[in-house]
């Protein structure tokens, strides 16, 4: 019903607006190619990022994981299980690091289509290190970011891209998809992975993970990219749309 509403309206919608502002340059230039919307009507506007407070000490972060049952150290993924995060695939990921003494966490609600994805985690040979939390608050979540190897994300396409800029704010090396949005968002503090090999993807993490004065590159870089988003550029930005079309 969602997509017949969309397919009914969202053309005559978009002549009619004024404006159109968008979260990223490639959702701008998306809208602009799909909706034959001309580029003076698109404004591409970045988000801010939650304000979690300050980082979590190692105390917190040791609680949260206690309160987590999370033992062992930890790759992370956070989002809504649904098909174009690709969270199957980072299963296979996970079985290809044989050698990675950790968990798997996924961190999100249910969203469509997750009979995929419970059914992976379920044939995994290494089901018993995958961890699926979900209905967590953001001091909880703040945490578990903070507390995480490496933060891995082989989605398959983002409008603008919170999970791992939320956790280059909290300092968890980034491994990511390079698509859509991401590089725009992400800029140089990730590592990037192109295509979906399973093997390629765990050669990356394992050169993150055995190479501190690696990760500890990805996280300076992930700290400095996240400063870039604040809710109060965003709000700068939208007003000044309001007053050009005033």
């Amino acid at each position: 019903k969602n997509l017949a509403w969309l397919r009914a309206e969202i053309h005559r919608t978009a002549e009619q607006a004024d404006a159109i502002l968008t979260d990223s340059r490639f959702s701008a230039l998306e809208i602009r190619e799909l909706l034959g919307v001309p580029e003076h009507k698109v404004f591409p506007v970045w988000l801010g990022l939650p304000e979690f407070g300050p980082p979590p000490s190692p105390e917190a972060v040791a609680q949260a994981r206690k309160a987590l049952g999370l033992e062992k150290q930890y790759l992370l993924m956070v989002g809504t299980i649904e098909p174009r995060k690709n969270v199957p695939f980072l299963v296979k990921i996970y079985e290809a690091l044989r050698d990675f003494d950790g968990d798997l966490v996924l961190a999100g609600g249910l969203g469509w289509k997750t009979g995929p994805t419970l059914r992976a985690i379920a044939d995994s040979p290494r089901k018993d290190g995958i961890k699926l939390l979900r209905h967590m608050d953001d001091a909880r979540l703040s945490a578990l970011y903070a507390g995480a190897s490496a933060f891995v994300f082989p989605t398959r396409y983002e409008g603008f891209g919170f999970p791992p800029l939320e956790a280059m704010g909290r300092g968890a090396p980034v491994v990511a998809a390079r698509n859509s949005s991401l590089p725009e968002v992400l800029g140089d503090a990730a590592e990037w992975v192109d295509g979906y090999d399973a093997g390629e993807w765990a050669r990356k993490i394992r050169s993150v993970l055995g190479d501190p004065a690696r990760t500890a590159r990805l996280r300076s870089a992930g700290y400095e990219q996240a400063k870039k988003f604040t809710w109060a550029e965003t709000a700068k930005q939208t007003w000044a749309v309001y007053r050009a079309l005033g």
